[in-house]
């Protein structure tokens, strides 16, 4: 294993339980005792409801045969007990391996650095690996750099995993947003129930970046970069969400994209998501593109999600009303959002442009008038090319 500390994980894999807590109903496993090169290992890190353990030992012997420093006591890095489970019927433990493979995605001359770590949550749900990695997208200006991500590096032992994001980003002040896509939470709050991201520093061309805007609840993070290499065809930004203020304008968009207009249908129905006592009213309008792609209806409607405070309430939306021909469509959002200041993206998740410019080839989304609470709210976060729009509105329940 060579020298330094090593990262030890005996992980249940095949965990199960009949909902009646016995030695016959419930599927656990137990790591009893350690020893190392000969020497008992002490350590805490056990997970008391049979999920497994996690330690670390030092020392070994390298590959090229040299001997390293003798095993040494092991002990758990992270927390100094295990996370609960549910009980009887455990997840996955604590993660100490974590490959911390870097990873690059995009193409350009300037590099954005991210050190990612990550809590995990083995729900065995459909949005995540067998270990419950947390995925994230990370998104410049509006527009996602490389597909969706997974972390590795466990936050709760101090690991870390670099992701370099490349891309020729222009001139000015670009809108970066690390967003976690895979978010579960167990209703017990530990490291291993809760699937969790977070940015742990970032580099811009090889300056280290001071930010705020990290959900300290494990969302992600948000935050600014400035200058880059130029290159045509930049694409124009959607404000971050989350705790930063947003620009007073949209930064410039595509050329080509110029928001046209589409065709006469489109119900306007009202639509509500969540659940609260506080009211959100967007009235919505679109631009259609039916190009017959796998992301949009046979219309070729533009399809949108709502954050607040970087939170996404309900689902994937669907506007019908066209823009072009002045209609709009309330979507009346609702939750329980606390009081003080909160951050509100309209984001379109289907953006799509044929590359002409023409009433039926460009596929947009706009927030033509925003209530909260019974009272209109005046902003100027909107994207005139149509990706959508962020503001803030104040208060609540």
């Amino acid at each position: 294993f060579g020298t330094g500390t090593h990262n030890v994980e005996v992980r249940l894999t095949n965990d199960a339980w009949s909902g009646v807590s016995s030695a016959t109903t419930d599927r656990n496993i137990y790591v009893d005792g350690v020893t190392y090169n000969g020497k008992a290992v002490a350590y805490a890190g056990k997970d008391v409801n049979g999920g497994g353990a996690w330690f670390t030992v030092s020392g070994g012997t390298t590959a090229t045969g040299g001997t390293g420093s003798t095993g040494s006591t092991g002990s758990t890095t992270g927390s100094s007990s295990p996370p609960t489970g549910n009980p009887g019927n455990t997840g996955s433990t604590g993660s100490s391996t974590g490959s911390s493979t870097p990873v690059a995605v995009g193409t350009g001359a300037d590099q954005l650095v991210l050190h990612i770590s990550e809590d995990r949550y083995a729900n065995h749900d459909t949005t995540s690996d067998a270990n419950g990695d947390a995925t994230f997208v990370v998104l410049v200006d509006g527009k996602q750099i490389g597909g969706t991500l997974s972390a590795t590096a466990m936050h709760f032992l101090s690991q870390t995993q670099a992701f370099t994001v490349k891309g020729n980003f222009g001139a000015g002040t670009h809108n970066v947003e690390v967003q976690l896509t895979n978010d579960a939470w167990s209703g017990v709050s530990s490291a291993t129930t809760d699937r969790n991201i977070y940015v742990d520093g970032v580099t811009y061309n090889g300056k280290a970046m001071a930010y705020t805007g990290e959900d300290v609840g494990g969302g992600g993070a948000w935050f600014t970069v400035s200058g880059g290499t130029s290159a045509t065809g930049n694409t124009g930004s959607t404000g971050s969400t989350g705790g930063t203020t947003r620009p007073s304008t949209p930064p410039a968009g595509n050329t080509g994209n110029t928001g046209s207009t589409g065709s006469s249908t489109g119900s306007g129905t009202p639509v509500a998501v969540g659940t609260g006592a506080d009211q959100l009213v967007l009235h919505i309008s679109e631009d259609r593109y039916a190009n017959h792609d796998a992301v949009s209806d046979p219309n070729g409607d533009a399809t949108f999600v709502v954050l607040v405070d970087g939170k996404q309430i309900g689902g994937t939306l669907s506007a019908t009303a066209m823009h072009s021909l002045s209609q709009t469509q309330a979507f009346t959002v609702k939750g329980n959002f606390g009081s003080s200041t909160h951050n509100v993206e309209v984001r379109l998740t289907n953006d799509d442009w044929s590359g002409v410019s023409s009433a039926t080839t460009d596929r947009n989304i706009y927030v033509d008038s925003v209530t909260y609470n019974g009272k209109a709210v005046a902003y100027t976060g909107e994207d005139v090319n149509g990706y959508g729009a962020w503001f803030t509105v104040s208060g609540g329940t």
